[in-house]
């Protein structure tokens, strides 16, 4: 007999996703404080839960980290602008008109499967090592998947709304305006909230060529230092602000485009 506790394609109650989380958590803490406190691992390979705590307290004592951190948002974030600004109506183009996609298509569908890091060395060479280099990459990482998700979201929208729009006589730049981009809104914020999590995925790998601040720098420096303990406290503060970013972003979409 099936378990009747199992549940195929159901949703969990908030109560029961937050116990099997907590559980999943749980059962990762236990197996690193096994292998680091019986010697499995060398703690320059793997440092135990209490060092690498301890090094987040020092770090969060001095305060660096807030700069460092706030240097790595503020580079992710004039990404996201730029990607808006020119994925956005692109998408839109894409998404609302078949000739402009066949024209676009080719150019934009391709980047998203070339690996980024073959691209760095052009980066160098046509931004320099600055900050513009940073962007620039962090941008390139973003776009090329933002631009397809607000085209599909476009595509998504039921052909009803735009027979309406016809019906009561709205060009096709009317329809476009107010009726496909509002009703295609939700899944292009959820795209948008994707391609954060892209950024901070490849901000560590910018911030490494010629590091002068940001997370990047300092887990570059923690490295060299041999200080894995601090390597994994970087990547806590890492995964924990992307994870609130990403929160909060959903946070904003379910209570203020959710339609």
């Amino acid at each position: 007999m099936p378990n009747p506790n199992i549940k195929i394609r159901k949703s969990l109650s908030r109560r029961e996703s937050f116990l099997l989380s907590l559980l999943a958590v749980i059962v990762l803490l236990g197996i690193w404080f096994f292998v680091g406190y019986y010697g499995l691992i060398g703690p320059l390979f793997l440092p135990t839960p209490r060092a690498v705590l301890i090094s987040l307290l020092d770090l969060v004592r001095t305060k660096e980290v807030f700069f460092a951190l706030g240097t790595s948002i503020g580079r992710i974030w004039l990404a996201m602008i730029l990607t808006i600004v020119i994925g956005f109506p692109l998408g839109v183009l894409m998404g609302s008109f078949p000739t402009v996609d066949a024209f676009l298509e080719p150019l934009t569908q391709p980047m998203r499967y070339i690996p980024l890091t073959a691209l760095l060395p052009l980066f160098i060479l046509w931004f320099g090592i600055g900050t513009n280099m940073k962007v620039a990459f962090l941008f390139a990482g973003t776009v090329f998947y933002f631009v397809p998700l607000v085209r599909n979201a476009i595509r998504g929208v039921p052909e009803g709304y735009v027979e309406v729009g016809l019906d009561i006589g709205l060009s096709r730049w009317e329809i476009t305006r107010k009726i496909l981009i509002w009703a295609a809104l939700p899944q292009i914020w959820t795209g948008l909230v994707v391609c954060n999590a892209i950024g901070w995925t490849y901000v560590v790998l910018a911030e490494i060529i010629n590091p002068e601040n940001g997370i990047g720098y300092e887990i570059s420096i923690a490295g060299r230092l041999q200080r894995t303990d601090q390597v994994f406290a970087y990547i806590v503060i890492i995964s924990s602000v992307a994870l609130l970013s990403d929160r909060a972003l959903n946070a904003i979409g379910r209570k203020y485009i959710d339609w």
